[in-house]
């Protein structure tokens, strides 16, 4: 008798002895015994994880003649056997891959017309069915969806995203998983026991992951080793005798690389010329054991799955301190940029070469809480603190209903009337300014006696009434608040105006919606005074509404609540390019401030200045 390969030897021929698609096999079952069998299936799923298998196991029980009540084939009757044998009349195996054609398709549907000879059903079993032609499928569409009751459709293919979606909805689908590598081991030991094959535990868990998912792949790697198998077999001779790789290199190259160890990486790289390794699935092992690495180095060695092999948790918990998380994430993403280099284009083997000596030479980086600390501790060594982290003021700083009471006021001491508002070197001066009138305080609450007690500050609300110009009166100053009813600094001219004008607008928006707000948005406030409001239009569509009686009655009309009662809002015309105050230009300039304050910072000098750093990008966060 001729040798039979270990994959058609070790076959499954029940449900039950199928390996890792019990999700199909009990639902097949659970059909078979309640005697609810479509016409149609379909079966998808990577090479080599039974798809074939299954599709033959199925046609075998529903024409089974000892099933009885059970869901299990017997292999025994004569329908079974003629299947086992491959020559049951009533079981028709089509390869679509060379029988493409529509052609090919009607004998299947003329052939479907007869009933079948010995069994209940006549089986269709047409593999590869992705590779049908278009004008083949729409032959079938017809007799897939109303079939003769006699006749069966198992339908299997490796590429579902082929298939027209009009023979999907013909069809129930099942869904095939990759094997796991667990799974596969356990098989293949029970294989080398049958087959008195002595193989390690490690050199079985090689030919597990080098069938990557498949059941087919993995027997056919077994009987590659057993065919070269003298004596006990290790995981080196395993490696040796399929050309790849071995544990030693895989750990050599991950450590040259951690260790910033060029020259060791070089050295290995060449053995790897000598050998003939396969250099790309010697890549996906180097990332596949860097990935446990970055795991163990973030989340601790107990996060790594269960099915990670010991020789690869013990790597990864030794390695897992030689980089930082940040430094592992940059080597991973490189590597992976290599990989796609190497599918790309020739000389392989010089671009995984410079690909590994590139990320042995990358530079460390450090998280921001590392330099956090660094600075710290020069500021420590440097003597007293000029300047407390923003984080430890927001920390230390007490508040308004804590014990301490009120928080120490940090800004300067009010200005008298005399004393011109003092411009920051991060302020230049605005040479677009609207024209603008101070409006005299006019109060006429009495002033209190000189031993009453100093009321506590009302916050300040949306709509209080801010100066136009010029220094804020005593009594502006006390009403305007922070959290807590904490006092804010006094504010500048140009500040003060700017935020009475975005006042105004949020009024016009809250009492005439969002139209009206646009329009009077895309205007620049060239000049504010006590009688006129002068608005330039930045381009004639809105002028155009403005000079509606009605639209000009309501700007106005929010205007006198703001600006005094009897201003009057007058158009000026179109505005050239940066004259008077619009709402983007408030916007834009405070940013600018931001960004200006935030270079100034005496943390973020001292990253530039002493720890070498370089400012990239400034974010303004919302407040």
């Amino acid at each position: 008798m001729s040798y039979e390969v270990v994959a058609r030897r070790w076959r499954p021929l029940t449900f039950a002895s199928v390996v890792g698609q019990a999700h199909v096999t009990g639902t097949l079952a659970n059909a078979i015994r309640r005697d609810r069998i479509p016409h149609a299936f379909l079966l998808t799923g990577t090479r080599g994880v039974g798809k074939t298998t299954i599709a033959r196991l199925l046609a075998r029980a529903i024409n089974c003649a000892e099933r009885g009540e059970g869901a299990e084939p017997c292999n025994k009757c004569p329908a079974c056997l003629q299947s086992i044998a491959g020559s049951a009349m009533d079981i028709i195996e089509i390869d679509a891959a060379s029988n493409t054609g529509v052609d090919n398709v009607r004998e299947l549907i003329e052939s479907s017309q007869y009933r079948p000879s010995t069994g209940r059903f006549k089986v269709f079993i047409i593999d590869e069915v992705h590779q049908l032609s278009r004008s083949a499928f729409n032959a079938l569409l017809k007799t897939l969806e109303e079939p003769p009751a006699h006749v069966k459709f198992i339908m299997a293919t490796t590429e579902v995203h082929k298939l027209p979606a009009t023979v999907l909805s013909r069809c129930q689908r099942y869904d095939f998983h990759r094997l796991s590598d667990d799974q596969i081991s356990l098989q293949l030991g029970q294989i080398a026991v049958q087959d008195h094959l002595e193989i390690a535990p490690d050199a079985i868990a090689l030919i597990a992951r080098e069938a990557d998912g498949s059941m087919r792949d993995a027997q056919s790697l077994l009987e590659q080793v057993m065919a070269g198998a003298e004596g006990r077999l290790a995981a080196d001779d395993v490696a040796r005798l399929l050309g790849v790789a071995g544990a030693d290199l895989v750990t050599g190259l991950l450590e040259g690389i951690l260790e910033a160890d060029a020259a060791r990486v070089v050295d290995l790289v060449g053995e790897v010329r000598r050998f003939g390794y396969d250099i790309e699935r010697l890549l996906g092992e180097v990332l596949e054991v860097l990935r446990h690495v970055t795991v163990a180095a973030v989340a601790g060695p107990k996060a790594l799955a269960p099915t990670v092999i010991e020789a690869h948790r013990a790597l990864a918990t030794r390695l897992r301190d030689k980089r930082s998380a940040l430094d592992l994430h940059r080597i991973f993403s490189s590597l992976l940029d290599t990989a796609s280099d190497l599918r790309r284009g020739g000389h392989p083997d010089l671009v995984f070469e410079m690909g590994l000596l590139k990320v042995a030479s990358l530079e460390p980086v450090e998280t921001a809480a590392a330099l956090l600390q660094k600075l710290g501790a020069i500021e420590t060594s440097a003597g007293p603190r000029q300047a407390t982290p923003i984080s430890s003021r927001m920390e230390s700083t007490p508040r308004a209903d804590q014990a301490g009471g009120a928080p120490p006021r940090t800004s300067a001491p009010p200005r008298t009337s005399s004393e011109p508002a003092p411009r920051s070197a991060a302020e230049p001066a605005r040479p677009n300014a609207p024209r603008v009138t101070a409006e005299p305080a006019r109060s006429t609450k009495p002033a209190p006696p000189a031993s009453a007690a100093k009321p506590a500050p009302a916050p300040r609300k949306n709509d209080d009434r801010l100066p136009l110009a010029g220094k804020p009166s005593a009594e502006a100053v006390e009403s305007w608040s922070g959290p807590e009813g904490e006092p804010l600094e006094p504010l500048s001219e140009e500040e003060a105006a700017a935020r009475r004008w975005e006042a105004y607008l949020d009024d016009i928006k809250r009492r005439y919606g969002l139209d009206l707000y646009v329009t009077v948005t895309n205007c620049r406030a060239v000049s504010i005074t006590p009688e006129f409001v002068d608005l330039a239009p930045t381009s004639a569509s809105f002028e155009q509404k403005l000079k509606n009686p009605t639209v000009m009655a309501r700007v106005t009309e929010v205007a006198r609540a703001h600006f005094g009662e009897a201003v009057t809002v007058r158009l000026a015309g179109a505005s050239p390019a940066g004259e008077g105050m619009s709402l983007q230009g408030i916007q834009d300039e405070r940013t600018a401030k931001k960004k200006a304050s935030a270079l100034a910072d005496p943390m973020v000098d001292k990253a530039v200045g002493e720890l070498g750093g370089r400012v990239t990008r400034i974010t303004v966060l919302e407040e």
